[in-house]
């Protein structure tokens, strides 16, 4: 096994009984992450740019406003929205 995916694994796959989503629940919905990255892209805009510590404290304190925790950290949700306005 070149990968070490287990056989039963790769069998399910085949089957298709592997079909659930990888990776965790999102913790944004496309609208808060379009909002997001359009109103970076606004900012830029107007020539006041955002780095990621500005973004992180932007989107933790979204969260906090709404009254939402997010189990680990936020760079997930930071690469996320960089990428989208990238």
């Amino acid at each position: 096994m070149k990968y070490n995916i287990p056989l039963s694994t790769l069998k399910n796959k085949k089957k298709g009984l592997h079909s659930g989503t990888i990776g965790r629940q999102k913790v944004f919905s496309d609208e808060e992450e379009a909002c997001f990255a359009q109103h970076l892209m606004k900012l830029a805009d107007y020539g006041f740019p955002v780095d990621e510590l500005d973004l992180w404290m932007v989107i933790k304190s979204y969260l906090d406003k709404q009254g939402r925790r997010v189990q680990g950290s936020l760079i997930t949700c930071l690469e996320l929205i960089l990428r989208l306005v990238s």
